[in-house]
């Protein structure tokens, strides 16, 4: 979603001329450590369609074809999504096929997928790990009792079969780690695959199961009554990447600061139906684009993800990234105005907007969305580094160090911000101050050429100051 983690915020942006790269963030898909995960931007239920259909509407119908009788030279994503109401979308083929589409996958990788995912279908029923018994005269809490245990033991089969989260790709951008096809080879993946395949393997045995958005992350729920109520108490949720463990509902609204108007206009910790659930893998695959340096083409796949879930509110952020990369400024505020109507809590998309207006002449709004990303997130030094550099930028120098230090402070291994205040302290002549982050400058250095021209910069103000102690 990856969040992009489209992914993580580029915080060592520079003002200095030809090295400015302030937001280069989307959020992207990653899940930071197994259990602990923050990864993709994406959201939650549209107001109609598949996710209002009983369970049993929902996964009776993946009777999948022979790959034989698959039509792969005629077949896209959006003929797949674009299904009747009563027909829902086969997530294993549906990934595949995005996957071929953006130019990450074969043919052949279509049919290995459908096949693969059939194949450990084939391993369920024979094992019988499930019980596919359907009784009409079984009592709602019989059923519910047989759901829920069928639910854990796909699970704990998923987990038996070796699936796991890449610790290797914290940060999801691996594009192995979000397609189904190289997930089912390698048994790695994050918090979107993962989910994904759980519910592709879910639909072949008929286990009702969902997939769930918070920011940055996705989990599996099983949920007795399905009517998308989010803190349900009798809904089970399962961490595909810490290995099944089950956490309350209320657990992801804490862990992953759930703003209200989110929570409220459904954007999160809402069951999704297949098609918004790849909401959130297009709107990763655009992340994957777009620091493949493909915005134009990222774009593109940002716009699927709203149009496959028109609440998701990290693929309006990404969306809006993107214009913006590409100096389109009207459509990225309106992708960040969307955002924002959806989710008012969303900290990066103030940060973003706030930017572009104060680029635009219109300081007013443009420091307010900083500040209102500052209040929403105070210990966070991105809403302070920003917020200094354009401070700096309108020389405004009174007003920029105290941003820069207290994001300095907030983040002491951010190499931006060492870099910004380096060259605040060069250009208001504050030599003393700029040689004292000479060391820490050069331990974060990470062989860019704009921290190589500092250091020069720092090494010629040292030797001019040596001179002048000389001839004292």
């Amino acid at each position: 979603m990856i969040r992009v983690r489209l992914l993580q915020q580029q915080r060592s942006s520079l003002w200095l001329a030809g090295l400015t790269a302030l937001i280069a963030s989307l959020a992207s898909v990653g899940c930071a450590v197994p259990g602990e995960q923050s990864g993709t931007r994406g959201a939650s239920s549209s107001p109609s369609g598949e996710g209002e259909r009983s369970y049993e509407a929902h996964f009776d119908a993946v009777e999948t074809r022979p790959t034989s009788q698959l039509d792969l030279a005629s077949l896209t994503v959006d003929d797949l999504m674009d299904v009747a109401e009563d027909e829902p979308v086969d997530a294993g083929l549906a990934s595949a096929v995005m996957a071929y589409e953006a130019g990450f996958a074969t043919r052949d990788d279509i049919r290995m997928t459908v096949q693969k995912l059939d194949e450990l279908r084939d391993e369920v029923l024979r094992r019988r790990i499930v019980d596919l018994h359907y009784y009409d005269d079984l009592t709602p809490a019989l059923r519910q009792r047989r759901d829920e245990r069928n639910a854990k033991r796909l699970v704990e089969f998923i987990i038996e079969r070796g699936f796991r989260f890449d610790e290797t790709d914290p940060e999801g951008h691996d594009p192995r780690n979000l397609f189904l096809h190289t997930v089912l080879q390698r048994k790695q993946g994050y918090c979107v695959s993962l989910t994904k395949l759980a519910i592709a393997l879910a639909q072949r045995v008929r286990v009702p199961v969902r997939a769930v958005r918070v920011p940055g992350h996705m989990f599996l729920r099983y949920d007795p009554h399905d009517d998308g109520t989010a803190l349900d108490s009798a809904a089970v949720n399962f961490e595909m990447t810490a290995f099944g463990v089950s956490r309350p509902s209320t657990y992801y609204l804490n862990r992953y600061n759930v703003h209200s108007t989110a929570l409220a206009n459904g954007v999160y910790l809402q069951n999704l139906s297949v098609r918004e659930m790849f909401s959130d893998v297009a709107s990763n695959l655009g992340s994957l684009l777009y620091l493949k340096e493909r915005p134009a083409e990222a774009i593109e796949w940002f716009e699927r993800a709203v149009d496959y879930d028109g609440r998701n509110a990290q693929a309006y952020y990404n969306l809006g990234t993107a214009h913006a990369r590409l100096e389109q400024r009207r459509d990225a505020l309106q992708a960040f105005r969307k955002a924002l109507e959806y989710d008012a809590g969303d900290y990066l998309s103030y940060c973003a907007r706030g930017r572009l207006y104060i680029e635009a002449g219109d300081p007013t709004q443009g420091f307010d969305d900083l500040e209102r990303a500052i209040s929403l997130r105070p210990d966070e030094a991105h809403a302070y580094q920003l917020r200094g550099v354009l401070h700096a930028k309108r020389e405004e120098y009174e007003k920029a160090e105290p941003d820069l230090l207290r994001a300095l402070e907030l983040d002491e291994r951010d190499i931006g911000t060492v870099r910004n205040l380096v060259l605040l302290y060069l250009q208001t002549e504050q030599v003393e101050q700029a040689l004292e982050l000479r060391e820490p400058l050069e331990r974060l250095h990470d062989g860019d050429e704009g921290t190589g021209q500092l250091l020069n910069a720092l090494r010629d103000a040292e030797r001019r100051r040596a001179e002048a102690e000389a001839n004292e």
